[in-house]
């Protein structure tokens, strides 16, 4: 039978828009409060990179929507799924594991485990991430030098590369940097939590293996038939790609023949722009 593939294809990004209307509001704003101090200015022409000249604005930029997003990791597979809209919900392990035999569930953002369902004490784990929180995804990117500069861009993503883009990435020396160690200036993805719920890992269906960016293209004799592949596919198919960001020695405790305890966080892609400043788009 053939398998679904967890392979993504390559895919190019326009990248952010060049200027920030939010951003020169808020600089204005500032000023006809009185906030910014003498010499401070706002540079933005009409389809110009937009400039802030202001160490007063630029704190409190620092201070406003960046100081409150939390970052996420995700591997290049990954963003090329959420680039592409196909990948809206991630898995993550809870940690520390409930107890084998406990039974858990949500009271509110929290999950509770006790060792048997009319337990009336429980025990609270509480969410790396909660419904309504904006995250900044942090991948794999290098950047570069001020020399090499084009439009305002200095850095790449590998989820961007191609064949002719590495080859010059190479000449010129840059090297890939772990998404571990981007900084947040270099996030371009932006999200916010819009469910998050606890449940087993193997309890994933294939709606959910879909959700999570697998995806195929299957050419079935029948509707029936290709549903009847999905069911037995996208599970494997999700199954290996999970093991695959465990560390081996974790596998034992967190793989997927250790069937854990898992967030399910659902999420919507935002502009730069509403997750600063909460504005709408448009």
């Amino acid at each position: 039978m053939k398998q679904a593939q967890c392979s993504l294809h390559w895919r190019s990004e326009d990248g952010w828009r060049k200027g920030s209307c939010a951003v020169h509001a808020m600089c204005h704003g500032a000023a006809e409060k009185g906030q910014a101090a003498q010499g401070d200015s706002c540079a933005a022409g009409k389809g110009d990179v937009l400039a802030v000249r202001s160490q007063t604005v630029r704190a409190a930029i620092h201070n406003g929507g960046w100081k409150e997003m939390k970052p996420i990791l995700f591997n290049t597979d990954m963003v090329r799924a959420i680039l592409d809209g196909r990948k809206t919900v991630t898995r993550r392990v809870v940690k520390p594991q409930p107890p084998a035999t406990s039974a858990v569930s949500m009271e509110g953002p929290y999950a509770v485990w006790r060792f048997w369902e009319d337990d009336p004490s429980g025990n609270l784990i509480k969410p790396t991430y909660k419904q309504g929180d904006i995250l900044y995804v942090r991948e794999t990117f290098c950047r570069f030098d001020s020399d090499h500069i084009v439009d305002g861009n200095k850095y790449a993503y590998y989820a961007d590369a191609t064949p002719e883009s590495e080859r010059i990435r190479k000449e010129y020396g840059y090297k890939w940097s772990p998404s571990i160690h981007m900084p947040k200036d270099a996030a371009r993805l932006f999200l916010r939590v819009t469910d998050v719920w606890v449940e087993r890992l193997q309890d994933i269906t294939a709606d959910g293996c879909k959700q999570e960016g697998i995806w195929d293209d299957y050419k079935a004799s029948s509707q029936k038939y290709h549903d009847a592949l999905v069911e037995l596919a996208y599970p494997k198919c999700f199954a290996e790609l999970w093991n695959r960001t465990i560390k081996p020695s974790d596998l034992s405790l967190y793989g997927w023949e250790a069937n854990p305890w898992v967030w399910v966080i659902e999420f919507e892609r935002i502009s730069k722009e509403k997750a600063l400043y909460g504005e709408s788009e448009g």
